[in-house]
């Protein structure tokens, strides 16, 4: 259940919003397959969170904008990080994840185009993870495990711009820069997936780790043409770099080894869709729609995402290779 209040104020120069919300769950976990009679119940798990957030968007001159927005979340556990270990016992000492983020911009728009920079910098702090199954070393069967109190730490700035060149031309950028890594070193609960049984706890040594499994430098650019006699065509190029591969931070527990997770080779994609678009003058103004689209067109190697090896190289990493050159063809009816 969620209870929430806004407010907003607007004037010619200035734009202001607030909100706050407040948020509750009950959890139960029903298991007739380990339990029987009145136990296929759990009892009742259940917390409290709550948001505020607010934004001031000032406009010093006819084209200007400067703005700043904020947030802090008190973010509730999901039902497994409650029943963690698999069984009907509630999981102790669960906590809220604290969010604190923040992003400061300026905005200028023109006849024929605008341009938009912003910094942000977000705070996560107790986040909590649950695992794929784990294989320790010196035990027999699989185990899987459950991490409490990761913080990270992202930070990074942003452009957007467009500019229409012609009445038929646009182009379209953007960039992105940032710095995301987990600050601080953790403990995890080990299970026995067959018995439910914490078996145990193990060190993880994540401070300082970059956050895997998105780029964290990219670019990219797009260009619109609109054709005559309802045909249409978009360009689209996108670069990415400083990609690591995502990893389990309880295999992380030696506390000599910081060495960042595998980095992703960086890579370029390029795509394009030319589409035709009419309506019929007979069937009641029936809209048709029909595209052709190419992904990945210069049909370049390239690794989607993965896991992070031992060795945080490529000979331990296991991943997915991304599509090669592809196309798509579609048809859209608008009644």
């Amino acid at each position: 259940g969620t209870a929430y209040v806004t407010a907003a104020y607007a004037s010619e120069k200035l734009v202001a919003n607030l909100g706050l919300s407040g948020f509750g769950s009950l959890n139960r976990r029903w298991d007739k397959y380990n339990y029987l009679g009145d136990d296929v119940w759990s009892d009742t798990a259940g917390g409290l969170g709550a948001s505020l957030k607010g934004g001031l968007l000032w406009k010093p001159s006819a084209g200007h904008s400067l703005y700043v927005n904020g947030g802090w979340y008190s973010r509730l556990p999901y039902p497994s990080v409650w029943f963690s270990s698999g069984n009907n016992e509630i999981t102790g000492g669960v906590r809220n994840e604290q969010n604190i983020l923040g992003e400061l911009g300026y905005r200028y728009v023109w006849s024929r185009g605008g341009v938009e920079l912003t910094g942000y910098a977000a705070y996560w702090k107790n986040k909590t993870m649950m695992s794929n199954p784990y294989k320790q070393a010196d035990a027999i069967g699989t185990t899987k495990y459950m991490v409490t109190g990761l913080d990270a730490f992202h930070c990074g700035v942003e452009l957007d711009a467009f500019w229409n060149i012609t009445d038929w031309m646009k182009l379209s950028a953007y960039a992105s820069v940032g710095d995301w890594r987990w600050k601080n070193d953790v403990q995890a609960v080990i299970y026995d997936d067959y018995s439910h049984v914490e078996v145990g706890k193990v060190n993880v040594y994540s401070d300082g780790l970059p956050v895997g499994d998105a780029p964290q430098t990219q670019v990219g650019a797009s260009m619109d043409f609109d054709i005559p006699y309802g045909f249409r065509l978009n360009a689209d190029w996108q670069f990415n770099d400083r990609m690591y591969a995502d990893f389990d931070p309880v295999t992380r527990t030696d506390p000599s080894d910081r060495s960042p997770s595998y980095r992703i080779p960086s890579y370029h994609l390029l795509g394009a869709t030319l589409s035709w678009s009419g309506r019929s003058a007979s069937w009641d103004g029936l809209g048709l729609t029909v595209f052709v689209a190419g992904s990945n067109l210069l049909n370049t190697m390239y690794i989607e995402r993965g896991k992070d090896g031992a060795a945080h190289d490529l000979a331990s990493f296991r991943g997915y290779w991304g599509f090669g050159r592809n196309f798509s063809f579609g048809l859209r009816l608008e009644l």
